[in-house]
């Protein structure tokens, strides 16, 4: 099975799984919204809560039906970097999170998030207070068509900021942190 198909398969399960998931919520929604209704216990704030909760499941079954016509919609070059990843024999560099392969950045987490290395314009760690502390919890990388955001918090400081080191030594034109300049930088760049 080619890496193209993997990709595919995966992006397909996972919207089967929120389409299934999203179709209990609407039976669900819409029985209490019957029920209420039927028995006469549904005021204006109720009205508008259910309202408010279906619509926010057709948008989930929209997203699900879309990703299942199309499940590689969102990156317009996965095609391309597939063919790469199919071509390349070894990583240049590979663990349990991301994976380089020729000039390819793979997200291991979420493998449909695949970018060009020329393409990866800042990179820049994410904190959170946890404890009276600030935590870095997540990797945040900006590309030319998407952001891309690895949830970490499993590992250590230490281990997220060696893992943004590795991911700067192989983009050419990655700026490191969340500055003015960097932010203005990114968006000349995606033009």
């Amino acid at each position: 099975m080619s890496n193209y198909e993997i990709v595919v398969k995966r992006v397909k399960n996972e919207a089967k799984t929120r389409l299934i998931i999203s179709l209990i919520l609407a039976v669900l929604g819409v029985g209490y919204l019957v029920n209420a209704i039927y028995n006469e216990f549904l005021d204006i704030s109720g009205a508008i809560l259910v309202g408010f909760y279906l619509v926010l499941i057709i948008y989930a079954i929209i997203k699900s039906i879309l990703d299942l016509r199309n499940p590689i919609r969102k990156c317009p070059d996965i095609h391309d970097m597939l063919k790469v990843l199919d071509k390349e024999d070894n990583a240049l560099f590979e663990n349990k999170y991301i994976a380089i392969v020729g000039n390819v950045f793979i997200n291991k987490l979420n493998v449909s998030n695949m970018s060009y290395l020329e393409n990866i314009y800042v990179v820049y760690p994410e904190t959170m207070m946890s404890t009276n502390r600030k935590r870095i919890d997540s990797i945040i990388l900006l590309t030319k068509n998407q952001k891309i955001i690895m949830r970490l918090s499993s590992l250590s400081n230490n281990d997220i900021l060696n893992l943004i080191d590795i991911i700067m030594k192989f983009c050419p034109n990655a700026r490191y942190g969340k500055s003015k300049e960097n932010m203005k930088y990114y968006k000349e760049r995606k033009k």
